[in-house]
């Protein structure tokens, strides 16, 4: 077969023939020699939603989905044209086509009984069975909606499941639309689907918890098994002494004694959907997260397991990554926060976020991000949406202790927490249409995307750049709140994606694919078709994707607990750029534009020596000082003459951002109160302004964005002169963050 998105496959009752659905198509394929069959189709279909063949091949039923010529009316002054499902039967040895029903509403399933006479159709809140010969409504029963039925191996009954809402089974006798008197139906409620025994005495069935023998004779469950999580499959052996069941391993069960005949494979990998992944700084390991209650680290180069984790049952509301990649955090339902170390077989270690759990508002974890200095930056949602309760929002902790360190100001009625994602530095919160400070609580506007609302915003590893969608994904830059470019309609969704670490590429899922998208030309990179992404909310999961450091590799985690490693293309020079470039491509970086300054990021950091000798020349260093003087100046902030004061005052003032960890340190000491008021009055000064960056400043924070993009040692080590002697606050400020992000990489 092809790699074509399909909108439906189904298949025949013994399993031999597949049908595949492309909308207005049909084709058919033996599924034992994986060969197209050379039978008659019914022509084009406006559109096919379910579909059914007999096990001798001659009879195809489906349901096309056709509009009503006649709008009805619907009040108000609207009308609304709804659409209608033609049942249409085709006779594969004489191609022709006949409908048994012009107007059904509503199809779920349809199915054919072994012998190919009669049919089942369900939907619209009723269950019919059909004479296909005569293509005559043998008997109904209204006010039911079966999710699936099958008949007995020998035609006699029908088995019906109960649909959404519904919770009673039925076995009816196939000649009166009768109650079976001989079989008897389960009494587990709803299941998405379930297989009949060959001898037609048993039944497999998924529950939410097992799966579930259930003996039709007796009327009574003969075996329960683990793992079934209500999407797994089972299926009759052709003997039926055993069955197979899949969710995310394959186990068989022996009927009559309900024991496991397959070795344990759940030691070997996830066993649930995978819920988060995350590279390690380095690059050299992943930790996932899956709904099988453990969390492993693998070995990317050798793709081995190196270690499982098992996690507590207790719902966890958000996962986050140490900035080291030493361990791995989750906050629960209850605000406890728990800590598993990734590299040693040491103990879970759990704190409480009591200040936050005695306020008694249901207040439950939305999002987390910890920080370089081990604090933990939560952002939380209590029970009710009561405005008085928003201001709990926003916190910051010891993560060592679980004290709280502040509660984040109000952020107003306009923020709506239910959905929201922290900055990588935990200093902003983004929510679908604004961008709040998670200190002050102030907010600001976010550019709409030119087609719509959208997905929740992601942020960039860097905190610089952020997506938000609608019908396609806008890209903005966080300093000027300006877009740097726009993805195509149908390009994906910002809840489904992911930056590089350069934050030059971006990786959406769309509605059959995965595209990594170049920001910079605003073209695919690389994209893969994903024929099983038929639901997004069950196949893939949010937190399921992960860019290795490198940018060379993209991990993405499916709903059968598999995790696969795809190769991203690198980026290509195309236009190298000489000294004589260099000044046009300064003068880029203070461009209002982001579009015309990442660009110049971007070119400026394919030439990483070039780029750091160009900034070095750009940025004097402010003067610096000797430890002892240092001493003598804090010394002097509080002499008993004005004038040394000012002195003082003044020099450390010069000497920039070298004098933040002196300060800082000075204020643990027993001072006097002139000190304490100038201390801080210096350190005031070292911070950058909370409005938006603009002229030198703009440039300053893009001019950091180069050397991180490039990541060199020259690069850090340019960053540490920044940082200690930056020229001004905000390139000191600056280049500190993204020298402590690279700290943390290779």
């Amino acid at each position: 077969m092809d790699k074509r998105s399909y909108a439906n496959t189904c298949r025949s009752e013994d399993g031999r023939t597949l049908i595949v659905l492309a909308k207005t198509t049909v084709e058919l394929w033996d599924l034992l020699s994986r060969k197209k069959l050379d039978l008659p189709v019914p022509a084009k279909c406006k559109s096919v939603g379910h579909a059914a063949i007999s096990v001798d091949r001659r009879w195809i039923l489906l349901a096309d989905l056709q509009p009503e010529k006649e709008p009805k009316a619907i009040g108000g002054g609207f009308d609304i044209a709804q659409g209608v499902l033609h049942l249409i039967v085709f006779d594969t040895r004489t191609g022709k086509t006949r409908a048994l029903s012009e107007y059904e509403v509503g199809i779920v399933w349809i199915g054919f009984s072994s012998d190919g006479t009669t049919a089942v159709t369900s939907g619209g809140s009723i269950t019919k069975l059909w004479d296909i010969e005569t293509g005559k409504c043998v008997w109904s029963v209204p006010n039911y909606n079966a999710e699936e039925a099958h008949f007995t191996p020998d035609g006699k009954h029908l088995i019906a499941a109960p649909g959404g809402g519904q919770n009673t089974w039925h076995i009816w006798e196939v000649a009166t639309g009768k109650a079976s008197k001989v079989l008897k139906p389960p009494n587990l409620g709803y299941v998405w689907m379930f297989d009949v025994s060959p001898d037609g005495t048993k039944l497999i069935l998924p529950t939410e918890t097992d799966y579930v023998l259930w003996d039709m004779k007796s009327g009574a469950v003969k075996h329960r098994w683990p793992g079934a999580f209500q999407s797994g499959r089972g299926i009759f052996a052709p003997d039926g002494k055993s069955v197979i069941t899949h969710n995310t391993t394959f186990q068989r069960w022996d009927v009559s004694t309900g024991k496991n005949l397959y070795a344990n494979v759940a030691t070997l990998g996830h066993t649930a959907p995978v819920r988060k992944i995350y590279f390690t700084p380095d690059g050299g390991r992943i930790v996932s997260v899956a709904g099988d209650f453990t969390a492993r680290v693998w070995d990317v180069k050798s793709s081995q397991l190196l270690r499982t984790i098992p996690i507590a049952s207790a719902t966890i509301d958000v996962w986050c990554l140490s900035p080291d990649g030493e361990f791995i955090l989750g906050i629960d339902e209850k605000l406890a926060v728990h800590r598993w170390s990734l590299s040693a077989e040491s103990p879970r270690r759990t704190v409480e976020l009591r200040d936050a759990q005695k306020l008694e508002i249901g207040l439950r974890a939305r999002d987390a991000s910890i920080g370089m200095d081990g604090s933990l930056t939560m952002i939380g949602w209590p029970r009710s949406a009561d405005y008085r309760l928003s201001r709990f929002s926003f916190s910051k902790w010891d993560l060592g202790t679980g004290k709280l360190i502040r509660w984040g100001e109000d952020p107003g009625r306009e923020y709506r927490g239910e959905e929201a994602r922290l900055s990588p530095d935990g200093f902003w919160a983004a929510v679908r249409d604004g961008l709040f400070d998670t200190k002050h609580g102030s907010r600001r506007a976010m550019p709409a995307s030119p087609i719509g609302a959208g997905g929740t915003p992601v942020f960039s590893p860097d905190g610089r750049l952020i997506a938000s969608s609608g019908g396609g994904v806008r890209v903005w830059e966080l300093a000027t709140g300006r877009a740097v470019c726009d993805l195509p309609r149908g390009a994906g969704t910002s809840e489904l994606a992911v930056f590089s670490h350069d934050g030059r590429r971006l990786v959406c899922m769309s509605a059959d694919r995965l595209v990594v998208w170049d920001l910079q030309s605003g073209r695919p990179v690389v994209e893969w078709l994903i024929p099983e992404f038929q639901n997004p909310n069950v196949v893939w999961l949010t937190g399921g994707l992960a860019f290795s450091p490198d940018g060379k590799t993209l991990a993405t985690g499916h709903h059968d607990g598999t995790i696969l490693l795809r190769t991203v293309p690198g980026t290509k020079n195309d236009n190298p750029w000489t000294p004589a470039d260099g000044q046009a491509l300064w003068n880029d970086l203070a461009d209002e534009s982001p579009t015309t300054a990442y660009a110049a990021i971007w070119q400026l950091a394919s030439q990483p020596t070039n780029a750091v000798a160009l900034l070095n020349q750009k940025y004097p260093l402010v003067p610096s000082a000797l430890p002892e003087e240092w001493t003598k100046l804090i010394a002097r902030l509080d002499s008993p003459r004005f004038a040394e004061r000012e002195a003082a005052s003044k020099r450390i003032s010069e000497l920039g951002r070298a004098g933040y960890g002196h300060l800082k340190n000075a204020l643990k000491d027993k001072l006097a109160p002139e000190q304490i008021r100038r201390i801080e009055a210096l350190l005031a000064e070292l911070e950058p302004t909370p409005s938006r960056p603009r002229g030198d400043d703009l440039r300053a924070v893009r001019a950091v964005a180069v050397l991180e993009t490039c990541g060199t040692r020259e690069a850090r080590q340019l960053l540490a002169e920044w940082t200690e002697r930056g020229s001004t606050p905000r390139l000191a400020d600056e280049a500190a963050k993204a020298a402590a992000r690279l700290k943390q990489r290779p």
